[in-house]
C-alpha cells in the first residue's frame, strides 16, 4: 500500500565527507548521481566554500539509466574535530538519487544521501569499537541559525576538544549551525550513542576514520553512513549475511531510542534454528553481536531501534572484502521500487551484489532491470515472517528494482567487494516518521496520508458516516472533497481532549492570602468517566491520590496542596498526573486572593519537542517558565534569550543571555526558570515530548494602574503554531485596549495585521528578524483584526491592568490566540471560580459569517 511518504529521492541534498586520510594515496571524494525520471534532469552542485579558492559550482544533466560522477577537491574532506563550511548543495528540477563515496587507495566506503526534506531533528550516532584510528560523526546544517545540542555518550576516557574547550563523557556541546556548516567530532573512544537534537532538520554522517572490524586480519577501511533520524527508526528488520564471505561472519550493532528496549533475533543458521534475546537498558546505548555468515534473521524490538551491519576485515585467501558499515533498513521503511548505482573501485571493478528481502509469496514478481531474478537464485526464509531473502550478483552501473505488483515492498542493500576494499549501503528506503507520534493533517482527498492517525491511509468511504469509530466523519477518505470551515480545512489533528495529562503550577505567591492550586475537569462523554489524579514525589510532605467520576455536563474541582506550587528557579518532582478511561478536558487555575490566571491543559499525546516561551515585560516580579517531563530520561536543551541583564542560577551555575542549560528530566520532573529580565523567546528543545507552562509570577500589564496578576498559559509546541489568526478584544474594557505579543518561529517573519479601528480601515506590517524574537503591540478595545504571517508564529493577548477607581473591573491575564488552522468543530469547557464570589464570564468566538446561525 502506498503511504505517501518521503523517500531517498529528492530535489535538494546537503552532503559532506568525513575524515579518512592517513596516507598520501588520496582519491578525491565522489558523488554519484542518477535518476529514475524519464525527463532530462538538470542538476547543480555548489558550495560557497570555506575560503575563496574552494568555491564549487557545477551544472549538468542526467536521465534514466545514466550516472553522473562528480569528483570534488580533497579540501572538502573534514579533518579531525573541525567546524567548517564544507557542506555541498545538490539541487535538481526533478528527483534524483545521490551517493557519496569517500576513499583512498585500498580504503573505501559510501553512503546513500538523504534529501533535505527527509532529514530530522534527533539522531544517535554509530561507530565501530574498538577503533583503529578515530570514531567520527559529522552534523550538516541545512538552514540558518540552527541550534544544535549534542550529548556525548557515557564512554570512559572520551574527550573532544572544540574551540579550546574539552568535553568528556555525558557532557553537552551546544552550537549554532548555518546552511553549509559542518561540524565533525572525532575521538579515539567510541562515539556510538552521541545524542544530537536540533531545532531545525540537520544531516548526520557517522562511522570511523579507519577501522579494523573483527579479529580476522589487520586491513582497515573507512566506515560511513548517512543516518536515519530517530523518528524513522523501526521495530522490525530482516538481515542478510554479506555474500560469499566463507563464514567469516558479520557484526551487528543494535542502538536503542528508548530505555529498556527488548530485542529478539530469530533465524536459521545453516539449517539450525537460532534465537537470541537481550535488553538495552538506556536510550542511545548499543549492543554488538557477531553472527555467522549463514544466518538469515528476523529482528523484532518492542521499541524503535537502529540496526547496523559491519562487514569484517578480510582474512588471507580468496576472501576479498574489507570493512564497511551498512544501515539495515527497517521493514517499516521498505519501498516499492529503487534506482541505484554502483561506485567505482580504485583499482578496477568491485564484485557487486544486490541483497534483497521480499514477501515469499511475491518473490517471482521481483524485477531487476525489468527482468526476473536469475533462475539459480537461492531464497532463504526469514523465520517468524512471510519474508524471504537472498542476493544476486550485478554488473557495474545503474540498476532498477521493482515488483510487478506495485503494492509490494522490497528491502535492498548494495554491497561491493574487492581486494582490501568494500562498500555497502541501502539501495533506497522510505523515510516515514514512524516514531514521532502521528500528527494528523488536514485532508486533501486521496492524499495517501494517514490524516486521522489510525495507522491506515485513505481508508474511509465518503458516505457521511463515522466509518472508523473515532468520532469524525469522512476525515480520511479517497473520494470526497475535504470538509472546510470557510476557506480553511477542518483539521483532524489531536486536540485538547485526552486521557492522560501531566500538569504543574508555577510560582505565584507574594502574600499570605494563599488559595490552593485547582484543577477543573469535565468531559463531553455520555459515559461515566473514571479519573485518577496522582503525584509521585517520594519526599513530598503531602501524598496525592484522588479518584472520582465525571460525566457530560459535570465539572469536578480538585484542590491541591499549595506545596505542589513551584518556587523561583527550581528543579523538583512536582508534576501531577491525571489519567482517565475516556477523554476529558482539564484546566489548571493558580491564584491568591485578588490574583489569578488559568490555563487549558494539553494532553500528553498533543505535546511536542520544541517551544519558545512567553512572558510580559517589563516584569513586576518575575518572568517564568516551567518544563514538565512526561517520560524517563528526557534530554532537554534550553537556550536563554538574548535579553541584556538576564541571569539564571541553577545547581550553583549562573547562566546568562544566549547561554544553554542542559539537563535530563524524568516523568513527573518539573523545572521552573525565573528571572526579573524578560524570558520571552527562551528556546526549549527535547528528544521526547514535554509540557511547558509560561508567563509571569505577577505582572502589571500596561500603564493604566498598579494592580497585578499571575499570568500563565500551557504553550503550544512550535509544530502547532499557525499563520492565520483572528483577534477579539477583551469585552467591556471601555477602550483600555489589549496588548498583543507576536513570537516568531523562523527568521525574517513578515506579519500583516488588518482590521477596522472605530470604522477606519487599519493595516500594519512588520518583520521579526530572528526566530524566538517577539514584537509587542497595544491595540484599542474596539479592534477586531485578521493577522497573517508568512511563517508560523504564536500570538498572545494580554488583558491590561484595570484603571484605579474606575468601573473597569478586570485585571491582567495571558491568553493564547488559537491559529485558525487549529480551530475545531466543537468544544466542552467550564468556568473557574472567583476567590470572592463569581466572575462575569464571556465566550469570545470567531466563525464563518455564512455559518453564524
Amino acid at each position: 500500500m502506498s503511504t505517501g511518504a518521503l523517500d531517498n529521492r529528492g530535489t535538494k541534498f546537503l552532503v559532506a565527507f568525513m575524515d579518512n586520510k592517513i596516507t598520501n594515496q588520496d582519491i578525491p571524494p565522489e558523488l554519484f548521481i542518477t535518476t529514475d525520471s524519464k525527463q532530462l534532469v538538470h542538476v547543480n552542485i555548489s558550495s560557497p566554500g570555506f575560503h575563496h579558492s574552494s568555491r564549487l559550482h557545477e551544472s549538468f544533466t542526467v536521465k534514466q539509466g545514466q550516472v553522473h560522477l562528480t569528483q570534488l577537491h580533497t579540501s572538502y574532506r573534514l579533518n579531525h574535530t573541525q567546524l567548517a563550511k564544507k557542506a555541498i548543495l545538490i539541487q535538481s528540477d526533478h528527483e534524483i538519487v545521490v551517493y557519496g563515496v569517500n576513499r583512498e587507495l585500498h580504503s573505501d566506503d559510501g553512503y546513500l544521501a538523504l534529501p533535505v526534506d527527509a532529514l530530522g531533528k534527533e539522531y544517535y550516532t554509530i561507530s565501530y569499537a574498538p577503533s583503529y584510528y578515530y570514531t567520527l560523526f559529522t552534523v550538516i546544517g541545512t538552514d540558518h541559525h540552527t541550534n544544535v545540542a549534542i550529548q556525548l555518550p557515557n564512554t570512559p576516557g572520551l574527550n573532544v576538544t572544540l574551540k579550546g574547550i574539552t568535553y568528556h563523557q555525558n557532557e553537552w556541546i551546544n552550537l549554532t549551525l548555518n546552511i553549509y556548516s559542518t561540524l565533525e567530532i572525532s575521538s579515539v573512544a567510541d562515539l556510538t550513542g552521541s545524542h544530537i537534537i536540533s531545532d531545525k532538520p540537520v544531516g548526520v554522517l557517522s562511522g570511523n576514520k579507519k577501522a579494523v572490524v573483527g579479529n580476522t586480519g589487520g586491513s582497515r577501511d573507512h566506515l560511513v553512513e548517512m543516518l536515519l533520524p530517530v523518528d524513522s527508526w523501526g521495530k522490525h528488520f530482516a538481515t542478510v549475511p554479506i555474500p560469499e564471505r566463507y563464514n567469516v561472519g558479520d557484526i551487528f550493532k543494535f542502538v536503542a531510542s528508548e530505555d529498556n528496549t527488548i530485542i529478539t533475533v530469530t533465524g536459521m543458521d545453516h539449517g539450525v534454528p537460532f534465537n537470541d534475546k537481550f535488553t538495552i537498558a538506556k536510550a542511545g546505548q548499543s549492543i554488538q553481536k557477531h553472527y555467522s555468515s549463514g544466518l538469515y534473521s528476523h529482528v523484532v524490538s518492542d521499541k524503535p531501534i537502529a540496526l547496523y551491519q559491519f562487514s569484517l576485515t578480510q582474512k588471507g585467501g580468496p576472501d576479498h572484502a574489507d570493512p564497511s558499515l551498512i544501515t539495515i533498513p527497517p521493514i517499516e521503511q521498505y519501498a516499492a521500487h529503487y534506482t541505484f548505482t554502483t561506485p567505482e573501485y580504485s583499482l578496477g571493478n568491485y564484485t557487486n551484489y544486490f541483497m534483497f528481502i521480499v514477501n515469499g509469496n511475491q518473490k517471482n514478481g521481483l524485477r531487476l532491470d525489468n527482468h526476473p531474478l536469475p533462475s539459480n537464485t537461492t531464497y532463504h526464509k526469514i523465520p517468524g515472517s512471510n519474508l524471504v531473502a537472498g542476493y544476486v550478483g550485478i554488473s557495474v552501473g545503474t540498476h532498477t528494482v521493482n515488483h510487478i505488483n506495485d503494492t509490494a515492498v522490497i528491502g535492498g542493500i548494495l554491497f561491493g567487494k574487492a581486494k582490501l576494499e568494500s562498500y555497502g549501503f541501502p539501495v533506497g528506503l522510505l523515510l516515514t516518521p514512524v516514531n514521532s507520534g502521528c500528527q494528523a493533517k488536514a485532508m486533501d482527498y486521496g492524499d495517501e496520508i494517514d490524516n486521522d492517525c489510525d495507522g491506515e491511509v485513505d481508508e474511509e468511504e465518503c458516505d457521511g458516516k463515522d466509518d472508523d469509530g473515532d468520532g469524525r466523519v469522512d476525515e480520511d477518505c479517497r473520494c470526497c472533497a475535504p470538509q472546510v470551515v470557510g476557506m480553511y480545512y477542518i483539521r483532524c489533528a489531536l486536540d485538547n481532549r485526552g486521557k492522560r495529562f501531566l500538569v504543574a503550577f508555577m510560582d505565584n505567591k507574594v502574600t499570605n492570602q494563599d488559595i490552593p492550586p485547582e484543577l477543573f475537569i469535565t468531559t463531553d462523554s455520555k459515559q461515566l468517566v473514571h479519573v485518577n489524579i496522582s503525584a509521585k514525589e517520594p519526599n513530598h510532605p503531602v501524598k496525592l491520590l484522588q479518584s472520582f467520576t465525571v460525566t457530560q455536563g459535570q465539572v469536578h474541582l480538585s484542590q491541591l496542596n499549595s506545596s505542589f506550587r513551584l518556587n523561583h528557579t527550581q528543579l523538583a518532582r512536582k508534576a501531577i498526573l491525571i489519567h482517565a478511561d475516556h477523554e476529558i478536558v482539564v484546566y489548571g487555575v493558580n491564584r491568591e486572593l485578588h490574583s489569578a490566571d488559568g490555563y487549558l491543559a494539553l494532553p500528553v499525546d498533543a505535546l511536542g519537542k520544541e517551544y519558545y516561551t512567553i512572558s510580559y515585560s517589563p516584569s513586576y516580579y518575575y518572568t517564568l517558565f516551567t518544563v514538565i517531563g512526561t517520560d524517563h530520561h528526557t534530554n532537554v536543551a534550553i537556550q536563554l534569550p538574548n535579553t541584556p541583564g538576564l541571569n539564571v542560577t541553577l545547581k550553583g551555575i549562573t547562566y546568562h543571555q544566549n547561554e544553554w542549560i542542559n539537563l535530563t528530566l524524568n516523568i513527573y520532573s518539573t523545572l521552573e526558570i525565573s528571572s526579573v529580565a524578560d524570558l520571552t523567546g527562551s528556546h526549549i528543545i527535547s528528544d521526547k515530548p514535554v509540557g511547558v507552562l509560561s508567563g509571569n509570577k505577577k505582572a502589571v500589564v500596561g500603564n493604566t494602574g498598579k494592580s497585578r496578576d499571575h499570568l500563565v498559559e500551557m504553550l503550544l509546541p512550535v509544530d502547532s503554531w499557525g499563520k492565520n489568526f483572528v483577534t477579539v478584544p477583551i469585552p467591556e474594557r471601555y477602550n483600555i485596549g489589549d496588548i498583543f505579543k507576536f513570537v516568531a518561529s523562523k527568521d525574517n517573519t513578515v506579519i500583516t495585521v488588518t482590521g477596522m479601528k472605530n470604522g477606519v480601515l487599519f493595516n500594519e506590517k512588520f518583520t521579526i528578524a530572528k526566530a524566538g524574537q517577539s514584537i509587542q503591540k497595544h491595540y484599542i478595545s474596539s479592534f477586531y483584526s485578521h493577522v497573517v504571517s508568512d511563517k508560523p508564529i504564536a500570538l498572545y493577548q494580554f488583558s491590561v491592568t484595570q484603571r484605579k477607581n474606575g468601573i473597569d473591573h478586570a485585571d491582567p491575564s495571558l491568553i493564547t490566540i488559537p491559529p485558525i488552522e487549529q480551530y475545531a468543530a466543537h468544544y466542552t469547557f467550564t468556568t473557574p471560580e472567583y476567590s470572592l464570589g463569581n466572575y462575569t464570564n464571556y465566550f469570545m468566538f470567531v466563525v464563518n459569517g455564512n455559518q453564524k446561525k
